[in-house]
């Protein structure tokens, strides 16, 4: 994946979502991590992520803070978008791990297309 690629290019698929905690002293925190600025919970989104250009597909964890859990509004393996997504790649130089950080500054839920009715069809002028 050390293509360039634009979100719009991306299609995610929704799997799963979990609550965000964060660690202190090696330590999980009892409460949610809230937004600084919103204060809405933060969820870790699970998606299924389809990279057309590179032909390639994998799992895409995506930060979000929103209001309500997005699991009560998608569907399983339903197409979602995000707002504001951003990719950021990191390498630690001291133990050469590396990886990615997806985060996003909204989520938007939608019906799966093979859940979605057919197009209508143009009716003829009489």
């Amino acid at each position: 994946m050390g293509c360039s690629r634009r979100a719009s290019q991306l299609t995610f698929r929704f799997s799963g979502c979990v609550e965000h905690f964060t660690w202190e002293n090696g330590k999980r925190s009892d409460a949610q991590t809230r937004d600084i600025d919103t204060g809405f919970p933060v969820w870790k989104i699970k998606t299924n992520v389809t990279f057309p250009e590179a032909l390639e597909h994998g799992v895409v964890t995506i930060t979000v803070a929103t209001k309500v859990n997005p699991a009560e509004s998608a569907q399983f393996d339903g197409e979602i978008d995000f707002e504001g997504l951003t990719e950021r790649t990191w390498v630690n130089s001291d133990n050469a791990n590396s990886g990615q950080t997806w985060t996003a500054k909204s989520v938007n839920t939608k019906p799966s297309v093979s859940s979605a009715s057919p197009p209508a069809t143009a009716k003829k002028a009489a």
